[in-house]
């Protein structure tokens, strides 16, 4: 009976390390923002854990854009798709506040633009990669699909009152 208790003692406190907010941070991200080595994304939702492969280009997007990178990344939409650069810079700003939140719809939704990888064509690497993720999103708006994004319709009105 002993061994018992100590057993479901010893799982409690892991269980706790792994859910706690307070010890998410250790687990979740990277010690060092920018980290030059980081190859891997570990992701804990629950009792799952997911390890998913980020490009070099990722590495900096864990903690979010800053105003220069902001900038930066809509150079690179105007430079792709320059007719809709203002829907595609809303879009990542509405459904992942530029990058800082990666994971949402209760774990469903991934990656810059929250796409769910599980009723889409698309991979977890894809959808965690920003350009590769901006490729997919705006082919989805060139196929009339920008329905697939609560905020697409709000990022419409708001380009259109900037006009």
């Amino acid at each position: 009976m002993i061994k018992k208790i100590e057993g479901y003692l010893i799982i409690g406190i892991v269980a706790l390390f792994l859910v706690h907010p307070l010890f998410a941070g250790l687990v979740i991200s990277p010690t060092i923002p920018n980290q030059q080595n980081l190859e891997k994304l570990v992701i804990i939702q629950g009792n799952s854990v997911k390890t998913i492969n980020i490009s070099t280009f990722e590495k900096t997007r864990l903690y979010g854009a800053n105003l220069g990178e902001k900038e930066g990344f809509k150079e690179l939409i105007r430079k792709k798709y320059p007719e809709m650069v203002d829907l595609l810079f809303c879009l990542w700003e509405k459904e992942s506040s530029f990058g800082k939140n990666m994971i949402g719809d209760r774990g469903k939704a991934i990656g810059h633009f929250q796409i769910w990888i599980s009723i889409h064509n698309i991979s977890e690497e894809c959808a965690m990669d920003f350009e590769c993720s901006l490729e997919w999103v705006a082919q989805k708006v060139r196929e009339g699909k920008g329905y697939l994004w609560t905020t697409y319709k709000p990022c419409l009105t708001e380009i259109s009152n900037t006009l």
